[in-house]
């Protein structure tokens, strides 16, 4: 299956994500993006640009099928997988994300990051006779443009 994303063309923001089946895009056994492109005009005539994009692409980095815990030697395919709202960069070839803070800056692999990274400190839960291994929850304060821990109540 292919996915492409429908781009507002006088905005440059991802309006749709729709799922084409690979018996359209495949010719002689090779995805051809213009075989959905053209698809997807023919169904819906009024619409937007489309631009096919990876669901196993995450900063500009292709992972294994069903999770993006392991990178693979496939192709990355824009940079990141279109949600709608995304913003399409023409000129760069990829798929942003809306930036979460204004002290974010874009990654080169075009994701969001912040000006400090995020505090990783192990936290170890037991409950119910089951230990749980995981990290302190930090969430980022744009005023102080600082990680704190949200105060429990």
């Amino acid at each position: 299956m292919a996915h492409f994303a429908e781009v507002d063309p006088t905005t440059g923001l991802v309006v749709n994500v729709l799922v084409v089946s690979n018996d359209v895009i495949l010719v002689d056994g090779v995805e051809d993006e213009q075989q959905g492109i053209d698809f997807l005009n023919g169904l819906f005539p009024e619409s937007g640009t489309w631009v096919q994009t990876s669901y196993n692409t995450l900063g500009g980095v292709h992972y294994e099928e069903g999770g993006h815990n392991t990178p693979d030697d496939g192709t990355p395919l824009r940079y990141n997988y279109a949600s709608i709202g995304d913003t399409w960069d023409e000129a760069n070839g990829a798929f942003v994300k809306p930036q979460p803070f204004p002290s974010w800056a874009l990654s080169s692999g075009f994701e969001w990051e912040p000006p400090t990274p995020r505090p990783m400190i192990p936290s170890i839960v037991e409950w119910e006779g089951v230990t749980y291994h995981g990290h302190v929850y930090y969430e980022w304060d744009e005023d102080t443009t600082s990680w704190v821990q949200p105060e429990v109540e």
